[in-house]
Formats: C-alpha cells, sequence, structure tokens
C-alpha cells in the first residue's frame, strides 16, 4: 500500500496532528514505557557542550515486545493493512479516561508523520481484539504523538511476547538549544535516540539560563546545573541523572511563544 494513502488514513483517523483530542470515548492517549538504566551522579567539573549535542545519555530500552501468531488483516478507513507475524509489536500504555491499558504497536513509514497501528488484549486472554491507531515522529523510533483513535474490534489474534534484542536499545539523554532571543532563556529537552534516528520530547521543555549565576534545571527527575551559557555552547553537569526504572514518554507537541509590542505598552 503506498505510504501516503497509509498516512492520509491514520490522519483521519486519529487527529493527532492537531492538538489534543477532544473528550470522546474512542479517544485515547498513548505514551511508551521505557525503562532506563541508572546512573551515577557527575561530581567532576562541569564541561562544554555545544547546542544540540546530547549529554548525560543513559542506556535504556522498551518495555516488552510480542508478536502475532498469525497475519492479522486490519482496515483504516477502507485502507486495507495488514500486520503480520515478522512485525515486532513493542508494548505502548493507553489511557483512557482514568482507565490504563496496555497496546502493542508498530510503526510504518509515512509523511509527514509515522503511522502506528496497536493491538489491544483488553479482555486478557492472551489474544488481540481491538485495534487503534496513533502517530509517531520517527518510525525507527516510535515515540508517540500523545493522540490516539480506536479503530475497531477485530477477531482474536493470538500472541506471543519476545525478549527485546540489541537492536532494540536506544540511550536517553538531554540537549540544550539556542534559545529565545528575547528573553535570552535557553531551552532544554530530553532526547531520544538510536543509530540513525532520534526524538526530541517537546513535552519534557524546559527554559533557564546561567546569565546572572549558576542556576539548576530540571528534566523530569534529573538535575542540569548550569554554569555558563552562549548562543551555540553551554557550561554544564548533570548533578543529577534520570533515576532509572520506567518512564512513560511522549513527543508532546511543539510550542511556540509569539511576543507582539502593544502600543504605549
Amino acid at each position: 500500500m503506498p505510504m501516503g494513502r497509509l498516512a492520509a488514513a491514520i490522519l483521519a483517523a486519529t487527529g493527532a496532528m492537531a492538538g489534543p483530542a477532544a473528550a470522546a470515548p474512542k479517544n485515547g492517549r498513548i505514551t511508551l514505557p521505557v525503562i532506563v538504566d541508572p546512573a551515577t551522579p557527575d561530581d567532576g567539573e562541569p564541561v562544554e557542550v555545544a547546542a544540540q549535542q546530547l549529554f548525560g545519555k543513559q542506556a535504556a530500552h522498551v518495555a516488552s515486545l510480542a508478536r502475532l501468531a498469525a497475519p492479522v488483516q486490519l482496515m483504516i478507513k477502507k485502507t486495507p493493512v495488514t500486520l503480520a507475524p515478522a512485525d515486532a509489536l513493542a508494548e505502548y500504555r493507553g489511557y483512557l479516561g482514568k482507565e490504563t491499558f496496555a497496546l502493542f504497536c508498530t510503526a510504518r513509514a509515512a509523511k509527514p508523520v509515522a503511522a502506528l497501528l496497536c493491538l489491544a488484549d483488553r479482555d486478557g486472554d492472551g489474544r488481540f481484539d481491538q485495534f487503534w491507531t496513533g502517530t509517531a515522529a520517527n518510525p525507527a523510533l516510535a515515540v508517540p504523538f500523545p493522540n490516539i483513535r480506536f479503530q475497531s474490534d477485530i477477531e482474536p489474534a493470538a500472541y506471543q511476547p519476545i525478549q527485546p534484542s540489541e537492536a532494540d536499545a536506544m540511550a536517553i539523554g538531554f540537549v540544550g538549544s539556542g534559545g529565545n532571543v528575547w528573553t535570552g532563556k535557553r531551552e532544554f529537552f530530553v532526547r531520544v535516540e538510536r543509530p540513525g534516528a532520534s526524538v526530541l520530547l517537546f513535552e519534557s521543555r524546559a527554559t533557564g539560563t546561567a546569565k546572572n549565576g549558576p542556576v539548576d534545571i530540571a528534566l523530569y527527575d534529573a538535575i542540569i546545573h548550569l554554569v555558563g551559557d552562549s548562543r551555540d555552547a553551554f557550561r554544564l553537569k548533570v548533578a543529577k541523572p534520570l533515576g532509572g526504572g520506567t518512564y512513560q514518554l511522549s513527543v508532546g507537541y511543539p510550542t511556540q511563544t509569539i511576543w507582539i509590542a502593544v502600543p504605549g505598552g
């Protein structure tokens, strides 16, 4: 199936690029559970780090994987899609109101975003029985955008768990950007990467500047000690790394601050 048709069908069905979905029984949220290896705090002196350079890297991997016992035929707005036993389905976490449930998803390359195809075993009998769709920023590292949508119930499809391999490993760390030219504050984000792919998590955004002295910047439960910054580089150290364990990741949506001059203001 042409990737353009798949992308158009999923974007239309999910509405994931239009911002948070309106409350509806078939609209939910999604995160990717990632297990992060613990690291020791940096007791050394601050070092110079270039803007957009990943620092404070920690090893991480997906929580679990599953594989279908036989191909599953799916339909998205009259567009046929097949999931095969060769497709390794990574575990995600779905949210529907106050309810949470496991989803197992694979990403397909498409434009402008990757298509996320997800199956759920809602009755816990060891067979998938629901089909959901979403989107991800990169098919090779499928951290999701927040929205998912229920597509249909499906004929029960047997699956079995499989162990993550080295190919499923990733690194999680931090990056700093040039920041806001109006406020002078620099922007910092969590970024996830593996060879050939990286994803910036917009939802993790934090700001700060060392213009008036050292400052601590919180990214999730990590602390970055910033002692100096310029447009293209920073002097910093990771005073407290990510604590390790399971983190629920989502790309979020990019935001932009627009400054407007008000006459007489």
